[in-house]
């Protein structure tokens, strides 16, 4: 399935969304790198043009994942996250799920009358 259908997402969605990811992973650990590392001159001005080279690499495919965004399908909420239902209950997914519904009422965040 590459392209997005009610029951998900496609591959291509979802390449383009970890593709990005390790790249701005990679971008913040050459950045450290770069500043915080004393190293030589020549290998900084190296690392300096892989984070520019990265950097526009990075924006060139948010844009094109905007733009698939914007033409693609959304998938149906209710039947992506089904199979979450069928995850143990001890695992950390559904301990994290169920803080996070607890922490939320239905109306919304709770507020104090003010004085």
């Amino acid at each position: 399935m590459l392209r997005n259908d009610r029951a998900g997402f496609g591959w291509v969605t979802i390449v383009l969304h970890w593709t990005i990811a390790v790249i701005i992973l990679a971008l913040l650990a050459l950045g450290f790198i770069m500043r915080r590392v004393p190293i030589d001159p020549a290998l900084q001005f190296s690392l300096y043009q892989w984070h520019k080279s990265l950097g526009f690499t990075a924006l060139g495919l948010a844009a094109i994942r905007a733009l698939w965004h914007v033409i693609e399908l959304r998938p149906n909420r209710q039947q992506a996250s089904a199979h979450l239902n069928s995850v143990p209950a001890a695992s950390p997914i559904s301990c994290s799920s169920g803080l996070l519904s607890r922490s939320r009422s239905p109306a919304g965040p709770s507020r104090r009358p003010r004085r």
